[in-house]
Formats: C-alpha cells, structure tokens, sequence
C-alpha cells in the first residue's frame, strides 16, 4: 500500500499554535515575577539594617554631644608627671624674717640617706630667676631653671643638685642660709 506523505489539511478554525518567542518571553516574565518576589521578601531585612545603621549615627551624635559637656581630662605625660612627683620635707616655719646683718638660723641637718634637691626660689618672671641663679653662681653654687606651667600660670624655679652626699647638702644649706638665701628641701622620688 502506498503511502500519502502530503500534509493534511487543517481547516481554518483550528488555531496555529503560539511561536516560540513568546513562550521565551512568557518564561522570562515568570521568572523575573518570581525573582521580584524573592527580592521583596528578603526587604524588609535591608530597611532593619537601616534602621540599625540610623540608630547608630544617632547613638554616635549623642555620645559627642556627652564629650562636648563633660570636661576632658588633661593628658599628661612624663614631662608634666615630673615635676608633680617632688616629695617636700617640712622644716618648720619658713616665714623668719631675717636682718641683713645677722645670718638666717642654721637649717637643720639632714641625716636621712638619699637624693635631695634644693629650691632656692620660684619667680613668675625669667629675669628674676635668671638674676638668683647669678648671685648663686657668684657664691660657688651651681643652679639651674625649671619652667613649669601650674594653673595656666608660667614659674621659673631656681634648682640647686641633685644631691647624694649629705655633707656636701648640709653644707651648701648652711652658705646660702649665710647669705640670706631661703631654700626649700626636697627628696627625690624613686
């Protein structure tokens, strides 16, 4: 038997079926639908994030503002440490009145082992400092000046030593007490 390899016919009313550009379209609309789905679901965890990040600047904003009004403390170092770390050794009452023609009552010796300085003096201005430290070098004894800032207010202290042999302290107290020179002991730390 022979075979009719023609195409049957269709008749008009039956439809041709959709070409595949369509289908390609149709899927990609679902796909994308399906992904904007995905998409808003996982939202609301970015706009918490937001809140969070909100809520951390505000945080940050209110923490300065605490710094703004709390005083900050001074930042101190080993050069401002120093000069605060002076043991002063009480002698009595420094506030003898001395005649220029008898000598100030003899300091008490010190006995006690260690190192000691001398403070002669502690002027607000430079050039007072700078002149004591002249009429001690005229009596043989070496100072030096220390500027120091207390207060907010500037002081040129006039130091004699280190010490640490007691006689040779004993005896510089002794001439500059001859002289009418006030000094001030002090035990060095450590």
């Amino acid at each position: 038997m022979t075979r009719d390899y023609k195409k049957p016919m269709r008749s008009k009313k039956q439809k041709k079926g959709l070409p595949g550009w369509v289908w390609m379209i149709a899927g990609l609309a679902i796909g994308l639908f399906i992904g904007l789905l995905f998409w808003l679901k996982d939202r609301p965890e970015q706009e918490s994030i937001k809140i969070v990040q909100e809520a951390k600047k505000e945080i940050q904003a209110n923490n300065q503002a605490v710094e703004e009004i709390t005083p900050q403390k001074p930042r101190f170092d080993f050069y401002t440490l120093l000069p605060e770390l002076e043991v002063i050794i009480p002698e009595g009452d420094y506030e003898i009145e001395a005649d220029e023609d008898k000598p100030l009552p003899p300091p008490k010796p010190v006995k006690k082992e260690g190192s000691y300085r001398l403070q002669a003096g502690s002027f607000k201005s430079l050039e007072e400092a700078d002149r004591l430290r002249a009429r001690l070098a005229l009596l043989g004894v070496e100072a030096d000046i220390q500027t120091v800032r207390v207060n907010q207010a500037t002081w040129h202290r006039v130091r004699i030593g280190p010490f640490n042999n007691l006689n040779e302290l004993n005896s510089v107290r002794k001439r500059l007490g001859n002289h009418h020179i006030k000094t001030l002991l002090m035990k060095n730390q450590g």
